[in-house]
């Protein structure tokens, strides 16, 4: 929870296209939960971040606003995660995302 106690929720879209039905998703709910609530809510598209980390092999390669992006998932109280599905999969990118979130970070977060 942040400083004023209100929750910290962080939507993760997967998706590759913009406009996306994934990202509409993940908009929405995000939105749903901001009326309903006093949460700080913060949205993630792998799409518009990939540019930035696609070819990092550890987090030490990445710029400043990827490690961000980062540290609020890790940080979050609820994430909020969507992915398409492709041959059965999600996304590589998608995977590479949490590829480098923390080992043991996610612990007691909520996810929906």
């Amino acid at each position: 929870m942040t400083s004023t106690g209100a929750l910290r929720v962080v939507g993760v879209s997967g998706s590759l296209s913009s406009p996306s039905r994934t990202t509409t998703l993940v908009e929405a709910i995000l939105a749903s939960i901001g009326r309903a609530t006093d949460a700080v809510t913060h949205l993630i598209s792998v799409s518009e971040l990939a540019p930035q980390f696609v070819g990092a092999l550890s987090r030490k390669n990445l710029p400043a606003e990827v490690e961000g992006e980062l540290q609020r998932i890790e940080t979050a109280d609820l994430l909020v995660v969507s992915t398409p599905v492709y041959r059965a999969s999600y996304t590589g990118l998608f995977k590479h995302v949490w590829d480098l979130v923390g080992q043991d970070a996610l612990i007691d977060t909520r996810c929906c």
